[in-house]
């Protein structure tokens, strides 16, 4: 159940009197979904040697029709401890060395409760004499068709334990694909508009994962343990089920773009940014090109894909990525008598971001009325800076944000958390058990090339996995300082 009301004579009352506001709107709703679940397990081992699991889920989710409803979902593993081998424990050299190998079948269901289902959605209808009329018009189309989507993961995997040191180490190797993936489709308008609900299509992520961990230094006083991760995932689309390209638009812009921020293309990763290539700005030399556009020299140029001397709807291309390639962890906690410092790194790599707040603040989009920061001041001035790529003041430039030139790298290194502890030695203490001081820092500085606020944050408003990576003033992970003593009795 909701209500709004507008005009409240005594604001301080909130919710409490609502009947002394006017244009009450009240609206209420209902929405119900089941789920069953069945699994078996069973697992072996001999002589902790060699190991075997297997499982077998059953699922049946409300959200789908008919013979829908039910997936079947397996999985199994194989293990073989090599270090309690005989021939391996003669080498003396493996505390623990075993191999690893998985196969698995794993369910999604994530959407609505009625998404087989059409629906509609109130609506104004304008008439020519610029009358309005309550009306109704599709907000989504039946799909009775709608099933599970399916991840089928692969994994093979090698664990090692080292004596010297502590030195541990895990690599694996992974090939996730998930088919039949759910997705919400925009219909034209055209065709009623509003939009279904859809399996798509197939979604493949290959890639490694490598954690490696020790404790190189320990003595009486001093000890030292590092502990360090990285991974790597390949991730493309491999089949669109009979639909082409895919567009997503969760309308992040808000007005200032004309097409949708993300395209789901064959052969390319999810979170793809669709606009228009920017190639600087016209130069004197280029000033009879230019001409053709409608330009001059010092104005925006793009890249005039389908040659028609027009920039336009068919100039649009992938112009980024926004899903990270890389991602890394680096932990490393001293200790010396009684004191702990413990520095946690993060690192995420391989990724672009499509920078709105920028592209606004130096194009005056959106709310800007006029450029806000300092780069205005390197912008292209006939006769004085002819060489720059920031467009001059011109009454027949474009700033188009959804471009390329907007587009920058979000790689960054974060020291995430930075603590220091210090415990009391028992000798000074009367009464009390122990008394510890600690101090930490998370967030406490980022290592970027990135323009914005913050590398991490972005705008994704229709949580799509499609949509990734546009910053329009998210807000940035906070600075946080703490300190505190604690006293145990």
């Amino acid at each position: 159940f909701n209500v709004g009301i507008n005009h409240l004579i005594y604001p301080s009352f909130m919710w409490n009197n609502l009947a002394l506001g006017t244009a009450q709107q009240p609206g209420s709703g209902i929405s119900e979904s089941a789920m069953v679940s069945l699994f078996g397990r069973v697992s072996y081992a001999y002589k902790d040697k060699y190991l075997f699991s297997g499982t077998i889920r059953r699922d049946a989710a409300s959200v789908f029709r008919d013979n829908n409803k039910v997936g079947y979902f397996p999985s199994l593993s194989l293990g073989w401890v090599i270090s309690n081998e005989q021939f391996m424990k003669d080498l003396n050299a493996f505390k623990l060395l075993k191999l690893r190998g998985s196969w698995g079948l794993t369910g999604n269901q994530a959407v609505g409760a009625y998404s087989t289902y059409a629906t509609y959605k109130s609506a104004t209808a304008t008439y020519s004499n610029n009358s309005n009329v309550p009306a109704i018009e599709i907000d989504r189309s039946e799909n009775k068709d709608l099933k599970w989507e399916t991840t089928e993961q692969k994994d093979l995997g090698l664990d090692m334990q080292f004596n010297p040191i502590g030195l541990h180490a895990s690599v694996d190797y992974f090939v996730k694909d998930t088919r039949d993936l759910l997705f919400w489709v925009g219909l034209p308008m055209f065709s009623g508009g509003g939009g279904i609900e859809k399996n798509i299509g197939e979604v493949t992520n290959k890639g490694w994962e490598l954690s490696l961990g020790a404790t190189p230094v320990s003595s009486h006083n001093f000890s030292w343990n590092t502990e360090f991760n990285y991974s790597v995932v390949n991730n493309k689309i491999v089949k669109l089920t009979g639909e082409g390209d895919i567009f997503d638009d969760p309308d992040i812009g808000w007005g200032m773009t004309s097409l949708p921020e993300f395209v789901l293309r064959e052969g390319e990763s999810m979170g793809a940014f669709w606009g228009y290539q920017y190639l600087g700005t016209w130069k004197p030399k280029d000033q009879a090109e230019a001409a053709k556009y409608g330009a001059v020299p010092g104005d925006s140029r793009y890249a005039d894909l389908n040659g028609d001397n027009t920039i336009g709807k068919g100039d649009y291309t992938i112009i980024g990525h926004g899903l990270p390639k890389y991602t890394a962890g680096w932990n490393n906690t001293f200790t010396y008598k009684g004191i702990e410092l413990n520095i946690f790194i993060q690192g995420v790599f391989g990724f672009d971001k499509l920078n709105f707040l920028y592209g606004a603040a130096m194009a005056n989009g959106g709310d800007f009325r006029q450029a806000m920061l300092t780069d205005i001041k390197n912008r292209y001035i006939p006769g004085v800076n002819e060489t720059s790529d920031i467009p001059a003041f011109s009454g027949t430039n474009l700033n188009f944000i959804q471009s390329s030139r907007f587009v920058s790298k979000g790689d960054f290194i974060r020291f995430k958390n930075v603590s220091l502890a210090y415990t009391l030695p028992k000798t000074v203490l009367r009464n009390i058990a122990s008394v510890k001081l600690f101090a930490s820092a998370m967030n406490l500085f980022t290592i970027t090339h990135y323009k914005g606020m913050d590398p991490e944050a972005a705008n994704t408003g229709s949580g799509s996995d499609a949509a990734q990576n546009i910053d329009y003033g998210a807000y940035p992970v906070p600075r946080t300082f703490t300190a505190g003593i604690t006293l145990t009795f």
